[in-house]
């Protein structure tokens, strides 16, 4: 009996499933303007990139030039829930560093809000490899940190481990480099914050170098399991599966294909023909509309392939017929839910719009950036997104309307009674002067994570104009800081996504 025992366990161990990660970036898109989080975990946590030339992309890498932020859109929840309910992480980064000078620490992989909040934070400190995590006892800014490895500007895999015991330990190349308590309990994470590679969510921390895959783990990687990746990532780069090529050709190439060539008449809205292509759930109901691994059988390809459609209109170029038609073969992967026109190219020669947030969109980013619930009182005001992308149903119109103009300085008004005024303000400065000299600082800090960037010198001025009227009319502090929060919660930096041509 034992002699049998002993030679089953070796079949037993072999067939133990490798270890899946909650989020992976492994960098196979050559274009585009995300970066697909390709777990498999729904949604995914994909990211996008704000400055697509700060950027050198190749199949399986990807190289940061100059700073720039790649975030997701909203917190990555699921990610979020399993840390904080295992206890555990792990972060294996593949990353060739740029230079031994980079410091803050700068930021390979963070889950964070600025650039004293965290949920954890694996970064690069001059020669140093840091890692910060957040419990109940390392506090909001997840310290002390681990500090370890000996950075080279080579490419390297760099793990960072957590596991339920408190211990955090960091692996260079397949080999513990140190180790560091974080005690107690991660149940204080914040499901706001976001994640993001290459910089912090205030912008304010960048790293450059080039990544060659990112992973992210709700659980502790073994040693055995991290030396296996470490030996696994020497070896040449497996071929991509049928469906992974699909689901990338969708995200970089169909996705904008069909928001550029055929919303106009078949979206929700319009529907010509019974024909809605802007929801994965509508362009899938028929299966003579897009038949999986059959171009010759889906009429999406038989129309566009003799020119028939878009109607009306220049065809499409040999080069989008050809990415069409390896989507379908390959089993016309579709990796979202909706698609939403206005974040793609739609005009021949676009330069500068605004993309006004959608109602679900405006209520996210109040809660991410105010920590207030707004979802009531916003899905009452706000008139109703008439599309995918939040906008009439005529031409794309990207403008603005009296409507929503005037429901957003409502719920500017409830956002501000609903906040504690004293406890965000502490978060950018304690000082509690409304002089120049002590007011201006404070507004930049404040308007770089409201609105997304740093404030010009006018902008300080508009906003320093607010408090001083306020400071002439009795007013103190807390009033002036609440009618610039009004003034920024209205502002088109906060209620639209400002894109350019190429971004």
């Amino acid at each position: 009996m034992l002699r049998l025992l002993s030679l089953s366990l070796p079949l037993i161990v072999a067939t133990v499933a490798a270890p899946r990660p909650v989020a992976l970036y492994e960098f196979n898109e050559d274009s585009g303007s995300q970066i697909i989080d390709s777990s498999g975990v729904n949604p995914p946590a994909n990211l996008d990139i704000i400055d697509q030339e700060a950027l050198k992309r190749e199949s399986g890498s990807l190289t940061i030039l100059r700073p720039v932020l790649l975030s997701s859109k909203s917190p990555p929840a699921k990610l979020i829930n399993a840390i904080k309910r295992s206890g555990e992480i792990t972060i294996s980064a593949w990353i060739t560093p740029a230079n031994l000078s980079q410091s803050g620490p700068a930021r390979i992989v963070t889950i964070s809000r600025d650039s004293s909040n965290r949920n954890v934070t694996l970064g690069q400190d001059k020669t140093k490899f840091d890692a910060r995590f957040r419990t109940e006892k390392t506090g909001v800014n997840g310290t002390p940190s681990l500090s370890s490895g000996k950075v080279v500007t080579k490419r390297t895999h760099v793990v960072f481990t957590r596991s339920k015991t408190g211990m955090g330990i960091m692996y260079l190349n397949g080999r513990k480099t140190g180790q560091r308590s974080f005690p107690s309990s991660p149940k204080n994470w914040d499901s706001n914050y976001r994640i993001a590679l290459g910089n912090e969510l205030s912008n304010n921390r960048p790293w450059l170098g080039t990544f060659h895959q990112v992973a992210i783990y709700s659980h502790a990687l073994s040693p055995t399991d991290i030396a296996q990746q470490f030996q696994d990532g020497l070896a040449p780069a497996k071929p991509k599966s049928p469906a992974e090529r699909s689901r990338i050709l969708f995200t970089n190439h169909v996705e904008p294909i069909l928001a550029k060539h055929c919303l106009e008449c078949h979206d929700s809205a319009t529907a010509e023909g019974d024909f809605d292509l802007s929801h994965k759930g509508t362009a899938f109901l028929d299966p003579l509309i897009i038949s999986p691994g059959h171009p010759k059988k889906s009429l999406v390809w038989k129309s566009v392939e003799s020119d028939e459609m878009p109607e009306k209109r220049n065809p499409l170029s040999t080069s989008e017929k050809a990415h069409l038609r390896e989507w379908i073969e390959t089993g016309a992967v579709w990796s979202s839910e909706d698609i939403d026109p206005s974040a793609h190219l739609l005009l021949t020669n676009p330069k500068k719009f605004p993309r006004r947030l959608t109602t679900s969109e405006y209520i996210a980013t109040v809660k991410a950036a105010m920590g207030v619930d707004i979802e009531k009182e916003a899905r009452q005001l706000l008139p109703n997104d008439l599309r995918t992308d939040g906008f009439s149903n005529t031409a794309y119109n990207l403008g603005v309307d009296l409507k929503h103009v005037e429901a957003h300085a409502q719920l500017a008004n409830l956002i501000v009674e609903k906040l504690d005024i004293q406890k965000l303000a502490n978060r950018f400065s304690s000082n509690r002067k409304t002089n120049q000299r002590a007011i201006r600082p404070h507004l930049q800090s404040l308007g770089t994570w409201l609105l997304r960037g740093p404030l010009s010198g006018h902008e300080i001025d508009l906003y320093q104009g607010i408090v001083t009227s306020v400071g002439a009319s009795g007013g103190d502090f807390d009033t002036a800081f609440a009618y610039v929060l009004r003034g920024m919660l209205q502002s088109p930096r906060f209620l639209y996504r400002i894109e350019s041509e190429g971004s």
